[in-house]
């Protein structure tokens, strides 16, 4: 049985683009490899065991991650239905490889200010200490400080997802977001 991979994912999103529409106009190949690019800097100086993905819309943070053995665990919070339903979707398709684990994998259909952080514990069996939030284009009614703000999640663990201007044109990195 092998192992899912990148091309797996791209293929999978892909496919549900072509009907439900959860990609923009970055091929899939490419917006992997700039949150792998990211992710790879970010996990070195972070070791972060379980990743939780906000806002994770398609997942391209939260699951490269763990296909890239970044973390242990993800946790992809997305509360639009068609985005769930592709994390849904991929989670089953996860039982059908050796690794990474469908287990492994927490999908939460809510906002992150209705994920309680008793459910996150219990994903992560431990305190919220050795987690990380990943966030790459959160969008909402409210700011990703009133969200966070009306959490109970630690706001000193929140990094954002984004280009920075370099000698090559754009490096993907993950900063710190100060709530």
């Amino acid at each position: 049985m092998k192992h899912f991979n990148k091309t797996d994912f791209c293929a999978l999103l892909k496919l549900w683009d072509s009907k439900h529409r959860i990609l923009g106009k970055t091929p899939p190949e490419v917006l992997y490899d700039q949150s792998v690019e990211a992710l790879r800097g970010f996990t070195k100086e972070h070791n972060f065991e379980v990743l939780i993905d906000v806002g994770a819309g398609n997942g391209i943070l939260g699951i490269p991650a763990l296909i890239e053995g970044l973390c242990a665990k993800v946790v992809l919070v997305e509360p639009l239905p068609k985005k769930v339903a592709f994390l849904e979707y991929f989670k089953s398709v996860l039982l059908q490889h050796p690794s990474p684990s469908a287990k492994n994998v927490m999908v939460a259909p809510k906002t992150i200010e209705n994920v309680s952080r008793e459910t996150l514990e219990g994903f992560a069996q431990s305190n919220l200490d050795n987690v990380g939030f990943v966030v790459r284009a959160f969008s909402g009614s409210k700011s990703l400080n009133e969200a966070f703000g009306e959490s109970e999640m630690p706001v000193d663990q929140v990094y954002d997802f984004f280009a920075e201007p370099d000698s090559t044109g754009e490096k993907y990195v993950l900063r710190k977001v100060q709530l």
